[in-house]
């Protein structure tokens, strides 16, 4: 049997989950940007359906691809907020290990920095991109994240703080 098509899943157990997801960004990172949590989804669902051929496996697959579409719509976002260099008063996020977290200075990085070398953490370990990309956009837990990947937790762990560390390093040069 094929697995169902997003449309098919993106119901009303899916949805609010999401929108907790977009409000927790936009809480922790957003608070002075006109986008709200429903449009956030609302945008990231638009862009899930636009390829009606993806088919999504499972319920954790399935919040891994729409976190890959939060993450591609906040990016969109920041850039058409005119953004061009880091420190331009563009949106921030924290890399804190809390979901909900004050922002704070030291921990804030610029979002189109933190995708450009998202893309460059895929080209150096895409399990870690992976994980960053679960846990800090689709807000998953250790298990949750391991059970998506097909990996330990303790593999999980281990990425995360490997890559946490690249990333902090990368964005302070």
């Amino acid at each position: 049997m094929p697995a169902p098509a997003f449309h098919a899943i993106f119901s009303a157990t899916v949805y609010p989950e999401l929108k907790r997801i977009a409000a927790r960004h936009i809480y922790r990172n957003h608070r002075n940007q006109t986008l709200c949590p429903t449009a956030l989804v609302n945008e990231a669902y638009l862009k899930l359906y636009k390829h009606k051929n993806l088919e999504a496996i499972d319920h954790s697959h399935f919040m891994a691809l729409s976190s890959r579409c939060i993450r591609q719509v906040l990016v969109d976002y920041a850039r058409e907020r005119g953004a061009q260099k880091r420190g331009n008063n563009q949106p921030l996020l924290t890399l804190k290990e809390e979901l909900v977290s004050e922002p704070n200075e030291q921990n804030n990085v610029d979002l189109i920095l933190l995708d450009s070398l998202m893309h460059k953490l895929k080209e150096r370990d895409p399990t870690q991109e992976q994980v960053v990309e679960l846990r800090f956009f689709a807000g998953m837990k250790n298990t949750e994240i391991a059970d998506t990947l097909n990996i330990s937790v303790a593999t999980v762990k281990r990425k995360w703080v490997m890559a946490k560390t690249w990333l902090f390093r990368e964005m302070n040069q």
